[in-house]
Protein backbone atom coordinates (compact mmCIF):
# COMPACT_ATOMS: atom_id res chain seq x y z
CA UNK A 1 0.00 0.00 0.00
CA UNK A 2 1.18 3.50 -0.80
CA UNK A 3 0.51 6.68 1.15
CA UNK A 4 0.55 10.30 0.06
CA UNK A 5 2.20 12.96 2.20
CA UNK A 6 -0.29 14.04 4.82
CA UNK A 7 -0.85 17.79 4.48
CA UNK A 8 -3.39 19.19 6.90
CA UNK A 9 -2.47 22.69 5.77
CA UNK A 10 -4.26 21.96 2.49
CA UNK A 11 -7.49 21.39 4.38
CA UNK A 12 -7.97 24.99 5.43
CA UNK A 13 -11.58 24.88 4.26
CA UNK A 14 -12.60 22.40 6.95
CA UNK A 15 -14.99 24.61 8.85
CA UNK A 16 -15.23 27.88 10.69
CA UNK A 17 -16.86 25.97 13.54
CA UNK A 18 -14.48 26.55 16.48
CA UNK A 19 -15.08 23.06 17.87
CA UNK A 20 -14.23 21.42 14.56
CA UNK A 21 -11.20 23.67 14.14
CA UNK A 22 -9.95 22.61 17.57
CA UNK A 23 -10.52 18.93 16.79
CA UNK A 24 -8.66 19.35 13.52
CA UNK A 25 -5.70 20.95 15.27
CA UNK A 26 -5.69 18.21 17.91
CA UNK A 27 -5.90 15.54 15.22
CA UNK A 28 -3.03 17.11 13.32
CA UNK A 29 -0.88 17.24 16.43
CA UNK A 30 -1.69 13.64 17.30
CA UNK A 31 -0.90 12.42 13.80
CA UNK A 32 2.39 14.32 13.66
CA UNK A 33 3.31 12.72 16.98
CA UNK A 34 2.60 9.29 15.43
CA UNK A 35 -0.42 8.92 17.72
CA UNK A 36 -2.61 7.50 14.97
CA UNK A 37 -5.25 6.21 17.39
CA UNK A 38 -5.53 9.68 18.89
CA UNK A 39 -5.80 11.26 15.45
CA UNK A 40 -8.45 8.71 14.47
CA UNK A 41 -10.50 9.60 17.55
CA UNK A 42 -10.39 13.33 16.74
CA UNK A 43 -11.43 12.85 13.13
CA UNK A 44 -14.29 10.59 14.19
CA UNK A 45 -15.46 13.32 16.55
CA UNK A 46 -15.50 15.76 13.61
CA UNK A 47 -17.64 13.32 11.64
CA UNK A 48 -20.09 13.06 14.56
CA UNK A 49 -20.52 16.83 14.31
CA UNK A 50 -20.56 16.94 10.50
CA UNK A 51 -21.14 13.58 8.85
CA UNK A 52 -20.90 15.12 5.37
CA UNK A 53 -17.43 16.59 5.89
CA UNK A 54 -15.51 14.88 3.10
CA UNK A 55 -12.16 16.16 4.39
CA UNK A 56 -12.75 14.54 7.79
CA UNK A 57 -13.56 11.24 6.09
CA UNK A 58 -10.37 11.53 4.04
CA UNK A 59 -8.23 12.27 7.11
CA UNK A 60 -9.87 9.42 9.00
CA UNK A 61 -8.92 7.20 6.09
CA UNK A 62 -5.31 8.35 6.37
CA UNK A 63 -5.31 7.58 10.10
CA UNK A 64 -6.83 4.14 9.51
CA UNK A 65 -4.29 3.58 6.73
CA UNK A 66 -1.42 4.41 9.10
CA UNK A 67 -2.84 1.93 11.62
CA UNK A 68 -2.73 -0.81 8.98
CA UNK A 69 -6.51 -1.04 8.64
CA UNK A 70 -6.86 -1.33 4.86
CA UNK A 71 -10.58 -2.11 4.79
CA UNK A 72 -11.38 0.72 7.16
CA UNK A 73 -9.25 3.19 5.25
CA UNK A 74 -10.81 2.20 1.92
CA UNK A 75 -14.31 2.69 3.31
CA UNK A 76 -13.33 6.17 4.52
CA UNK A 77 -11.73 7.14 1.21
CA UNK A 78 -14.79 5.84 -0.65
CA UNK A 79 -17.13 7.87 1.58
CA UNK A 80 -14.95 10.96 1.07
CA UNK A 81 -14.97 10.39 -2.70
CA UNK A 82 -18.75 9.99 -2.81
CA UNK A 83 -19.02 13.29 -0.93
CA UNK A 84 -16.99 15.01 -3.63
CA UNK A 85 -13.37 14.88 -2.44
CA UNK A 86 -11.37 14.02 -5.55
CA UNK A 87 -8.16 13.76 -3.48
CA UNK A 88 -9.49 10.34 -2.48
CA UNK A 89 -9.16 9.06 -6.05
CA UNK A 90 -5.41 8.53 -5.77
CA UNK A 91 -5.73 6.58 -2.53
CA UNK A 92 -8.51 4.43 -3.97
CA UNK A 93 -6.60 3.79 -7.18
CA UNK A 94 -3.39 2.85 -5.38
CA UNK A 95 -4.77 0.84 -2.48
CA UNK A 96 -8.43 -0.02 -2.88
CA UNK A 97 -8.85 -1.77 -6.21
CA UNK A 98 -11.13 -4.32 -4.49
CA UNK A 99 -12.47 -3.97 -0.94
CA UNK A 100 -15.48 -4.50 1.35
CA UNK A 101 -14.76 -8.24 1.24
CA UNK A 102 -14.78 -8.20 -2.55
CA UNK A 103 -18.06 -6.29 -2.93
CA UNK A 104 -16.61 -3.00 -4.21
CA UNK A 105 -14.12 -2.83 -7.08
CA UNK A 106 -12.47 -0.47 -9.52
CA UNK A 107 -13.87 -0.69 -13.03
CA UNK A 108 -10.41 -1.86 -14.16
CA UNK A 109 -10.85 -4.99 -12.02
CA UNK A 110 -14.26 -6.00 -13.33
CA UNK A 111 -14.25 -9.47 -14.85
CA UNK A 112 -17.89 -9.44 -16.04
CA UNK A 113 -19.58 -6.26 -17.25
CA UNK A 114 -22.97 -5.05 -15.96
CA UNK A 115 -26.03 -5.85 -18.06
CA UNK A 116 -29.65 -4.76 -18.47
CA UNK A 117 -32.79 -6.43 -19.74
CA UNK A 118 -34.78 -4.64 -22.46
CA UNK A 119 -38.02 -6.31 -23.56
CA UNK A 120 -36.71 -9.72 -22.47
CA UNK A 121 -33.41 -9.13 -24.29
CA UNK A 122 -30.32 -9.33 -22.07
CA UNK A 123 -27.79 -6.73 -23.25
CA UNK A 124 -24.45 -5.32 -22.02
CA UNK A 125 -24.81 -1.97 -20.29
CA UNK A 126 -21.55 -0.75 -21.84
CA UNK A 127 -20.33 -1.01 -25.44
CA UNK A 128 -16.89 0.25 -26.44
CA UNK A 129 -16.38 1.87 -23.02
CA UNK A 130 -19.57 3.92 -23.16
CA UNK A 131 -23.21 3.35 -22.29
CA UNK A 132 -24.93 1.06 -24.75
CA UNK A 133 -26.90 3.22 -27.24
CA UNK A 134 -29.79 0.77 -26.85
CA UNK A 135 -29.90 1.58 -23.14
CA UNK A 136 -29.90 5.32 -23.80
CA UNK A 137 -32.74 4.88 -26.32
CA UNK A 138 -34.72 2.89 -23.77
CA UNK A 139 -34.43 5.54 -21.08
CA UNK A 140 -35.22 8.41 -23.48
CA UNK A 141 -38.25 6.49 -24.77
CA UNK A 142 -39.59 6.16 -21.24
CA UNK A 143 -38.88 9.81 -20.39
CA UNK A 144 -40.89 10.88 -23.45
CA UNK A 145 -43.96 9.51 -21.66
CA UNK A 146 -43.48 11.98 -18.81
CA UNK A 147 -45.13 15.42 -19.14
CA UNK A 148 -42.75 16.75 -16.52
CA UNK A 149 -39.60 15.61 -18.32
CA UNK A 150 -40.87 16.78 -21.72
CA UNK A 151 -40.47 20.34 -20.43
CA UNK A 152 -36.68 19.93 -20.18
CA UNK A 153 -34.64 21.35 -23.06
CA UNK A 154 -31.05 20.57 -22.06
CA UNK A 155 -28.51 17.84 -21.60
CA UNK A 156 -28.93 16.17 -18.24
CA UNK A 157 -26.07 14.44 -16.43
CA UNK A 158 -26.77 11.38 -14.32
CA UNK A 159 -24.35 10.07 -11.72
CA UNK A 160 -24.86 6.41 -12.59
CA UNK A 161 -24.29 3.86 -9.85
CA UNK A 162 -25.47 0.29 -9.27
CA UNK A 163 -24.99 -1.46 -5.96
CA UNK A 164 -24.01 -5.12 -5.81
CA UNK A 165 -27.71 -6.13 -5.83
CA UNK A 166 -28.20 -4.37 -9.18
CA UNK A 167 -30.25 -1.50 -7.73
CA UNK A 168 -29.72 1.94 -9.25
CA UNK A 169 -28.89 4.37 -6.44
CA UNK A 170 -27.32 7.16 -8.47
CA UNK A 171 -28.33 10.79 -8.68
CA UNK A 172 -29.14 13.57 -11.12
CA UNK A 173 -26.14 15.91 -11.28
CA UNK A 174 -27.65 18.62 -13.48
CA UNK A 175 -29.64 21.46 -11.96
CA UNK A 176 -33.22 20.67 -12.96
CA UNK A 177 -36.57 20.79 -11.22
CA UNK A 178 -36.47 18.60 -8.06
CA UNK A 179 -39.67 16.83 -9.11
CA UNK A 180 -38.12 16.13 -12.51
CA UNK A 181 -35.06 14.66 -10.77
CA UNK A 182 -37.27 12.32 -8.75
CA UNK A 183 -39.19 11.30 -11.88
CA UNK A 184 -35.99 10.64 -13.84
CA UNK A 185 -34.50 8.50 -11.08
CA UNK A 186 -37.75 6.51 -10.89
CA UNK A 187 -37.64 5.87 -14.65
CA UNK A 188 -34.02 4.71 -14.56
CA UNK A 189 -34.79 2.39 -11.65
CA UNK A 190 -37.90 0.87 -13.20
CA UNK A 191 -37.33 0.84 -16.97
CA UNK A 192 -34.88 -2.04 -16.92
CA UNK A 193 -33.70 -4.92 -14.80
CA UNK A 194 -30.01 -4.57 -14.03
CA UNK A 195 -27.35 -7.19 -13.43
CA UNK A 196 -24.37 -5.73 -11.55
CA UNK A 197 -20.79 -6.36 -12.68
CA UNK A 198 -18.70 -9.17 -11.26
CA UNK A 199 -15.19 -9.54 -9.92
CA UNK A 200 -13.94 -13.11 -9.70
CA UNK A 201 -17.46 -14.49 -9.79
CA UNK A 202 -18.91 -12.13 -7.16
CA UNK A 203 -21.34 -9.32 -7.84
CA UNK A 204 -19.76 -5.96 -7.00
CA UNK A 205 -20.41 -2.25 -7.20
CA UNK A 206 -17.97 -0.07 -9.13
CA UNK A 207 -16.51 2.68 -6.96
CA UNK A 208 -15.75 5.13 -9.78
CA UNK A 209 -18.38 7.72 -10.67
CA UNK A 210 -19.95 6.93 -14.06
CA UNK A 211 -21.80 9.62 -15.98
CA UNK A 212 -24.83 8.99 -18.18
CA UNK A 213 -25.72 11.95 -20.41
CA UNK A 214 -29.30 12.24 -21.64
CA UNK A 215 -30.01 14.80 -24.36
CA UNK A 216 -33.43 16.39 -23.92
CA UNK A 217 -32.72 19.27 -26.29
CA UNK A 218 -35.43 19.96 -28.83
CA UNK A 219 -34.50 19.93 -32.56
Amino acid sequence: MKIFFFLFTLISVYSQNPEISKLLSDGENAYNANDYDGAKMKFKEIIKLDSLNNFAWFDLGIAEFSLGNKEGSCECFYKSYKLGNLDSVNMLNENCQVFRNGKVASIAYITEQPRFVKEDEDLPLFVNNRFNPEYEKLILKETNKSRLLKKINARVLIGFHLNEQGFFDGNVVSNINPLAKTELIRIIQNSATYTPPKHDGLYVEIWENLTLTLDFRKP
